[in-house]
C-alpha cells in the first residue's frame, strides 16, 4: 500500500501529574493474556495512577509475539461502555476470526482527562465520540463529529464494543480532520464472511497540535497577569496553584486572563486591548453575595460554571467593540472568595 498519512503518538511509560509535568495523564505497558473475540469480550482490569472524571483511553498492540493479527480495545468491563472514572478494562481481540488462539501481547495504552490541555508547545484534545458511528461500507460513512483542534495528527481507539462481531475503528478521508470536524468510521475484518455492516459504537480519539499561545488581546495593566487558555488543569492565577477542573464547552480552549488571587479584595484596574469586537465572559466567585457595579449590567448566562479546585465561578456575559475594556475590583473588604477571571471569546 502507499499514499496513506500513518498517526502515531509515542511517549514514554509512566504517570505523569500537573505538578510535576504540567499534564496529567499516564501512559501504561501491560501483559495481555486474554484474547477476545466475537463470541467473548472480557478484557482485563486495570487501574488509574491519577484520577480522572471522564478518561479517554486509547491504546496499541505493542508487540509480534504471535504472526497472526489482534488489535486494541477498551471498555469499563461492560463491552458496551467505554472506561469510566472507576478503571478501565483493556484487550487484545481477533474479532470474527476462526482462529481465536493467540499468543500473549505486549499492550500499551493512554490516559486523558477528556477536553483540551495544553503541554508545553502541544495543544492535546481528548474526547469519546457518541454512539453513532458505523460501518466504513455504510451509505452514510463518514461520520463526523466538532473538534476544537483544526490540525494536528489525530489518533482514534475502540471505546467499548457493541457489535458483537468486533471492530476497530479508522479516520476516514483524505482530510479527516478539517474544518473543525473529525470523520471516522469502524472496519472490521472479513473472515468468517465478507459483509461490514456494523451497528453503532463509540470512538476514543487524542488529537495533538502545535499550541501558539495567544498574543491577542493585550492586557494592558496590571503588568503581571497573564493570558493562558481555559482548560482542564490549566492554572487558574499567577500566584496561586488552583487549576481549572470543569468549564462550559463552549469556552473551552479560548484565552482567559490570569489574574492575581491576592487582588480579590483590591481596587483593581485591569485593562484590556481589544483589536475586534469581542464577547467577553466573567466568572465570578460563586461565595460573593453582591456584584461589584461594574458587572451588575452584565448578563448571567444560567446553568454555566467554571469549576476549579477552590471553588466554581458564576459566568458574566458582555459583547464590546474593538477599543480598551476597563474591569474593576471584586467589591469586597473581607470574607472567603477568590478573584474572577477573563474569558475572551
Amino acid at each position: 500500500m502507499s499514499g496513506y498519512t500513518v498517526s502515531y503518538l509515542a511517549v514514554e511509560a509512566g504517570q505523569y501529574t500537573q505538578a510535576a509535568h504540567g499534564i496529567s495523564f499516564e501512559a501504561v505497558k501491560t501483559l495481555s493474556t486474554i484474547t477476545d473475540d466475537n463470541n467473548s469480550w472480557l478484557g482485563q482490569a486495570q487501574s488509574y495512577e491519577n484520577a480522572y472524571t471522564n478518561p479517554v483511553v486509547i491504546g496499541q498492540v505493542m508487540t509480534e509475539n504471535d504472526p497472526a493479527w489482534s488489535v486494541f480495545w477498551a471498555s469499563n468491563g461492560n463491552r458496551i461502555n467505554p472506561p469510566d472514572s472507576s478503571g478501565p478494562y483493556v484487550g487484545k481481540h481477533v474479532a470474527e476470526d476462526p482462529e481465536t488462539m493467540r499468543a500473549d501481547e505486549t499492550i500499551g495504552y493512554l490516559v486523558f482527562e477528556a477536553g483540551i490541555t495544553i503541554a508545553g508547545p502541544f495543544s492535546i484534545e481528548a474526547g469519546v465520540t457518541p454512539d453513532t458511528v458505523e460501518g466504513v461500507t455504510e451509505v452514510a460513512a463518514p461520520w463526523s463529529y466538532p473538534v476544537e483542534s483544526s490540525g494536528g495528527s489525530p489518533v482514534v481507539s475502540a471505546a467499548a464494543m457493541d457489535g458483537s462481531n468486533g471492530g476497530w475503528p479508522v479516520l476516514y478521508g483524505v482530510d479527516a480532520l478539517g474544518g473543525g470536524t473529525l470523520s471516522v468510521a469502524i472496519d472490521e475484518d472479513q473472515l468468517a464472511d465478507t459483509e461490514r455492516i456494523r451497528t453503532t459504537d463509540q470512538v476514543a480519539y487524542v488529537i495533538v497540535d502545535d499550541f501558539e499561545p495567544q498574543t491577542e488581546p493585550e492586557i494592558l495593566f496590571p503588568s503581571n497577569y497573564e493570558l493562558g487558555i481555559l482548560a482542564v488543569d490549566e492554572l487558574v492565577y499567577v500566584d496561586r496553584s488552583y487549576t481549572y477542573t470543569g468549564m462550559p464547552t463552549e469556552l473551552q480552549g479560548l484565552p482567559v486572563v490570569r489574574t492575581a488571587n491576592d487582588d480579590k479584595r483590591a481596587d483593581v484596574d485591569l485593562r484590556i486591548q481589544l483589536s475586534a469586537p469581542r464577547t467577553l465572559y466573567v466568572g465570578f466567585d460563586v461565595r460573593g453575595s453582591e456584584l461589584p457595579a461594574w458587572l451588575q449590567s452584565w448578563e448571567l448566562v444560567p446553568g454555566w460554571l467554571i469549576t476549579t479546585i477552590d471553588t466554581d465561578l458564576r459566568i458574566y456575559r458582555q459583547d464590546f467593540p474593538a477599543g480598551e475594556v476597563a474591569l474593576g475590583g471584586t467589591g469586597f473588604p473581607s470574607g472567603s472568595f477568590s478573584m474572577y477571571v477573563v474569558v475572551i471569546d
